[in-house]
């Protein structure tokens, strides 16, 4: 019988232990870099679908070149025609605003025709007596953005083109005294390095009168994501999420031509002009405002009270054309006539109804809220116009009006009703009314931290009867790489309908509201993630305005999501990685040659599986900290930090989501050398004329 050895039997168990070891390595970076890859591909493949609208000529467009004199530069200037319009700019007659669009890194002056062309329509249609001309530079589609001195003469070709737009329309009576500049992407910073030198030069001007408006595409732009485009001199500062009658994403170049917000931007300059000069408002505050209301938050225009007399008064001494609501909750659905229709609604303000909440469907934008103090004692309704106080109501998606009405603010005023005027439109408008005690519709929680578990948190078993709309404030939500799921899953056998419910987002630190994505257009999952994070580290909150089907209830639940997490850190992050591949491929380098010098063989794969974030991480951070100390370099560290998109661990996510990388690029060199040598050596048998019997392969 063997004799029983201890020793063999550790040595067995020592054994399994390592191998249970490298299993486990292997398994968590096989997932680490299933997860890290997965976010590569939602952020590049499997995006959120575009929903952006074509925008079409109904004329043939015409791209006439403006003569710049005595200049060196091989760029040309352009202004954008169509019919018998660009017949009027081939003669030299140029009688409108100027606005001169700037393309980006490879972009075309043809880049233009979205803008220019509905700005040419809209004039057109609305029979204004003012009119856009939009100019662009042809910058020959250089690629700019990736060497400083194309963008320093990109920069004085702009300031040249500037002069000579100006000088087309000295001339003419109320000429213009500046122009607008709209750039996409690089074209932007053209724009502002041209500011730039204009104060450099001027610098007893100030630059007050200066307006800048910047707009990122949201979660579809993975080439410039909207941390990078959000600016703090931005006086309004939006993407396209958040973009009125937008509600959309959309990626970088499709932003050009997207036709919902190509609208809003004319919009915005249209409603920017002074219409007794017929040019650009010199009025800094009311072009802030214009673009506010056409591109952050689409509020009605408030109505003067004269035309409020107007509009109401046939109907409330009539009792005609208006319906009385006296239930907390009422659901109208009507279809509209060429009569408007009124909403009477009477308040009785106690703690239980603090809330009045309304919102209308397919209704004509001029409908209008107001409350004020009526008299409702006889067949006759007296209302006093000197107490009107209007609350504007707030474009939201599908075709929708909401407005909130704090009822208390109303009870220090002594109104006594809320009514609400809607105008008719061609299609089955439909009228919500929800009075509530805000609380039984407001949830707030704590956002799971990064180590925290990934169980759903219930925010709300069942949401109440007839609800319009659920708001949630989730507390330190502040970071760029928190993400997660928002689940409003129906109770019973009711389905969401037309859009509902649909989820809007809104930070303590951006004046903003976003309308938040569904994971799929199916599906009652929202993915909640922040486009700039919170500049205080310590503090911050979110919330969520959930508009819901009155007709139906929900179960509101709050989940982490690893999915998103990674998703988030590779959109930002994965430019990065070229520096690791590189340093992992020369770590491979090193540990050849010192094989080699000591006569052993490795192979790739074992090279690979040795490769560890310890070997460069600390000497890179060690680096990183002297050169912040002793020089002014600004290294990735500060920059992430400085944009708060930088954690402990990013370096070892990034070291270890590289090898897949390393191994490939690895593979690739090795193949590449090994075709070169077979070639040199051919080429070199062939010269010294070896005979085709010698062992060379």
């Amino acid at each position: 019988m063997p004799k029983f050895n201890i020793k063999n039997l550790v040595k067995v168990h020592n054994i399994t232990i390592f191998k249970m070891k490298h299993y486990i390595k292997r398994g968590l970076l096989l997932f680490i870099n299933f997860l890290f890859w997965r976010g590569i591909f939602d952020n590049t493949i499997n995006k959120f679908s575009n929903e952006c609208e074509m925008t079409y000529m109904y004329e043939y467009p015409e791209y006439i070149e403006v003569n710049l004199e005595n200049q060196n530069f091989d760029y040309k200037l352009y202004v954008y025609g169509e019919g018998k319009y660009a017949a009027h700019l081939k003669k030299k007659v140029y009688k409108g605003i100027p606005v001169l669009f700037i393309p980006g890194n490879q972009g075309s002056s043809k880049q233009v025709r979205s803008l220019a062309s509905v700005a040419y329509r809209m004039a057109q249609k609305y029979s204004t007596a003012y009119h856009f001309n939009y100019f662009a530079v042809d910058f020959n589609e250089e690629i700019g953005a990736l060497f400083g001195p194309l963008l320093d003469r990109q920069t004085e070709f702009v300031e040249l083109s500037i002069k000579k737009i100006l000088s087309l329309y000295q001339n003419e009576p109320n000429n213009p005294k500046s122009v607008i500049l709209v750039g996409h992407s690089v074209g932007g910073l053209v724009a502002r390095a041209v500011v730039d030198e204009f104060w450099a030069r001027e610098k007893d001007l100030k630059l007050n009168n200066i307006v800048l408006v910047s707009i990122g595409g949201g979660k579809n732009d993975n080439l410039i994501p909207s941390i990078l485009t959000s600016s703090k001199f931005a006086d309004v500062d939006e993407t396209l999420l958040s973009v009125p009658l937008c509600w959309l994403t959309t990626d970088h170049l499709a932003i050009v031509w997207c036709k919902q917000l190509v609208l809003a931007i004319n919009r915005a300059l249209f409603n920017s002009v002074d219409t007794s000069t017929l040019q650009l408002s010199s009025d800094r505050n009311h072009i802030i405002q214009s673009f506010k209301d056409d591109l952050s938050q689409k509020l009605n225009s408030e109505i003067p009270s004269k035309t409020i007399e107007q509009k109401i008064k046939s109907h409330l001494e009539k009792k005609s054309d208006f319906v009385e609501l006296t239930k907390l909750q009422s659901l109208k659905t009507f279809k509209n006539t060429f009569r408007s229709k009124m909403f009477l609604i009477p308040l009785t303000f106690t703690e239980k109804n603090r809330i009045l909440s309304i919102i209308m469907k397919d209704v004509s934008p001029n409908s209008f809220v107001f409350s004020s103090k009526i008299d409702n004692g006889s067949d006759i309704i007296h209302l006093d116009y000197e107490t009107v106080v209007q609350h504007r109501l707030r474009s939201i998606p599908k075709r929708r009006q909401e407005v909130n009405i704090d009822l208390k603010s109303i009870q220090i005023v002594n109104h006594t009703h809320v009514i609400a005027y809607a105008e008719p439109s061609n299609k089955q408008a439909t009228f919500a009314l929800d009075i509530n005690d805000k609380y039984s519709h407001y949830a707030r929680i704590e956002a799971p931290n990064f180590v925290s578990s990934f169980s759903p948190i219930v925010i709300m078993n069942q949401t109440p009867p007839n609800a319009l709309s659920i708001n949630i404030t989730i507390e330190n939500f502040i970071e760029y790489w928190q993400s997660y799921t928002l689940n409003l899953l129906p109770i019973g056998s009711c389905t969401a309908n037309d859009g509902l419910p649909f989820v809007s987002l809104r930070s303590s630190w951006l004046d903003r509201w976003e309308y938040v994505i569904r994971r799929r257009n199916d599906s009652n999952e929202f993915v909640l993630g922040l486009d700039v994070p919170s500049p205080n580290p310590e503090h911050g909150q979110v919330q969520l305005h959930i508009v819901l089907d009155p007709s139906c209830t929900y179960s509101i639940s709050f989940q982490k999501s690893l999915r998103g997490i990674f998703d988030r850190i590779s959109l930002l992050s994965a430019p990065q990685m070229p520096a690791f591949v590189v340093s992992q491929l020369l770590l491979i380098l090193a540990s050849q040659l010192k094989a080699v010098n000591d006569g052993s063989i490795s192979s790739l794969n074992s090279q690979i599986a040795q490769l560890t974030p310890f070997s460069v991480v600390p000497l890179t951070k060690i680096c990183g900290m002297l050169l912040e100390k002793y020089t002014s370099i600004e290294t990735d560290k500060s920059y992430l930090e400085k944009h708060r998109t930088n954690f402990a661990i990013l370096p070892m996510l990034l070291f270890v989501s590289s090898i897949p990388l390393t191994y490939a690029a690895s593979v690739f060199l090795k193949s590449l050398l090994y075709i070169l040598s077979l070639c040199t050596r051919r080429f070199f048998y062939r010269e010294l004329n070896y005979s085709s019997k010698d062992t060379f392969p």
